[in-house]
């Protein structure tokens, strides 16, 4: 997002910054801001004449006698900007993960269900041919990284609609 020189003049001041966090939460009157930073309506007015002419806030007209203003489309994407490139990254790094993990699963899956003939003998002749389980000893890597996955996966979730 681009920001043009009625933005940056309308940011210069703390108190509209103020203004526009608190709209972030929620829409309000002009009384309801002058309480909040204890302010004469009169000045909150003036800041928020410079957030409306910025297009960083817009004033909503409802069917009563009050005037709620709340953040526009430029003010939320700066109060709030999107995903940003750490957030993606992590939840590719999750999917990856969870990926490798489920191959790694499969493979050891397959490799612990296989069945050897082996003989077994008794100084040396032959006693009977038999079937033994020797499984590779249970490997928990690949559900350990099936788990990390979904962790970061859910974590980087939360976060960007925390957003």
């Amino acid at each position: 997002m681009e920001i043009d020189k009625k933005t940056l003049k309308a940011l210069s001041s703390d108190t509209r910054s103020d203004i526009l966090k608190s709209l972030s939460k929620r829409r309000k009157t002009l009384t309801e801001l002058s309480t909040e930073f204890n302010l004469a309506k009169s000045t909150i007015t003036e800041h928020l004449n410079k957030l409306e002419q910025s297009d960083l806030i817009i004033k909503k007209a409802t069917g009563r006698k009050w005037i709620y203003y709340e953040l526009s489309t430029k003010g939320k994407k700066l109060i709030k900007p999107e995903a940003s490139a750490p957030l993606v990254i992590l939840l590719a790094l999750g999917i990856i993960i969870i990926i490798f993990g489920s191959i790694n699963l499969t493979i050891y899956g397959s490799q612990f269900s296989q069945a050897e003939a082996v003989r077994v003998t008794s100084g040396g002749s032959v006693n009977e041919v038999g079937y033994l389980l020797s499984p590779e000893p249970f490997n928990p890597l690949p559900i350990i990284m099936i788990i990390l996955g979904l962790g970061i996966l859910i974590f980087s979730i939360y976060k960007i609609r925390k957003r």
